[in-house]
């Protein structure tokens, strides 16, 4: 569904539109919202999991920052 190397590129579209933290579950589930899959599966979401959650932490205090020290991990863009 996403192109090698986009993930994080979708990450931060659905970050960039969010009012607030989101959880790595939400910034897919508004990820493939932009796609037009308005109610994805449970292993929809699950198969991109892994890569958006690595992608994120990679990221972690250069272009996305962590908020919190919870479970589950909210993010946002660097301010």
């Amino acid at each position: 569904m996403f192109e090698r190397g986009t993930l994080f590129r979708h990450a931060l579209d659905a970050l960039r539109a969010a009012n607030r933290p989101l959880t790595t579950r939400e910034v897919i589930v508004a990820m493939l919202q932009a796609r037009g899959l308005f109610e994805p599966t449970t292993k929809q979401v699950r198969d991109l999991y892994g890569g958006v959650q690595s992608s994120l932490r990679n990221w972690n205090g250069k272009s996305v920052v962590r908020v919190g020290d919870g479970v589950p991990m909210r993010w946002l863009i660097r301010p």
